[in-house]
């Protein structure tokens, strides 16, 4: 919680993670939050991820869902809540605000509530670098229901 992490390759890497991250600056970095593998929250949930502002670099935010899925062979992949965070400058084709790696039909990663650099929400999967200010996702993201504002 509560890091500034610039201009690196990677801002927070984790492995093994449960639990929550939240309230991080990481600016300008290759990729900003890189989550490998996650694990069980006594509620249910694999992880939060809220209140991050998350600018520049080439992905904002990557999930491996391979990693996920092999882990969790045989269960139901629990929720993994991405929410209220600021994702900005990821609108070039090629970047990503938020990426999941080998997106399975299986895996969805809850990204609602999050502001993607436009009061319209991201550039969806497809149409990369459409709104020029708005972020890119990739397959693998819900991302309805914007937030309207930073």
């Amino acid at each position: 919680r509560n890091n500034l992490v610039t201009d690196c390759s990677f801002g927070i890497l984790l492995s093994q993670v449960v639990g929550g991250v939240g309230g991080n600056r990481l600016l300008n970095n290759g990729v900003g939050l890189d989550i490998r593998r996650m694990g069980f929250l006594t509620d249910g949930n694999f992880l939060r991820v809220v209140n991050n502002d998350v600018m520049g670099g080439q992905v904002g935010m990557r999930f491996d869902s391979s990693s996920v899925l092999t882990f969790f062979r045989g269960f139901v992949v629990p929720n993994l809540g991405v929410h209220d965070n600021r994702l900005t400058g990821h609108s070039m084709p090629g970047l990503y605000g938020i990426e999941v790696v080998q997106p399975d039909p299986g895996f969805e990663i809850d990204a609602r509530r999050n502001w993607w650099g436009s009061p319209a929400g991201p550039n969806p999967p497809g149409s990369e670098g459409a709104d020029p200010a708005a972020d890119n996702v990739s397959r693998g993201v819900n991302y309805a229901q914007p937030s309207p504002r930073p």
